[in-house]
C-alpha cells in the first residue's frame, strides 16, 4: 500500500535521474568534442610549422650547396683551382 502511494514519486524521480543523465552526456560529448577539435587543431598548425621549416631549410641547404661549393666538407675532392 505504502509502495503503490509512492509508485508517482519513484517514476518521477527515475525520469529527472535519466534527464540529468543525458544532459550531463550532452555536455562531456560537446566538451570532449571541443577539446578534440582543439587539438587537431593545434596539432595540425605545429605539423604546418614543422614542415615549413623543414622544407626552408631543405631550400637553404640547396642554395648553399649550389652557391658555395668550397665549402663542401668531404662532398668532392678538392681539385686546387676552386
Amino acid at each position: 500500500a505504502e509502495e503503490m502511494k509512492k509508485s508517482e514519486e519513484v517514476y518521477w524521480e527515475g525520469a529527472w535521474l535519466s534527464f540529468r543523465q543525458r544532459v550531463l552526456g550532452d555536455y562531456f560529448s560537446r566538451h570532449y568534442l571541443r577539446d578534440m577539435v582543439a587539438s587537431l587543431a593545434a596539432g595540425i598548425y605545429l605539423a604546418y610549422i614543422f614542415i615549413e621549416g623543414h622544407r626552408q631549410y631543405r631550400v637553404d641547404m640547396k642554395l648553399f650547396y649550389l652557391e658555395a661549393p668550397e665549402h663542401k666538407i668531404n662532398w668532392v675532392v678538392p681539385r686546387g683551382d676552386l
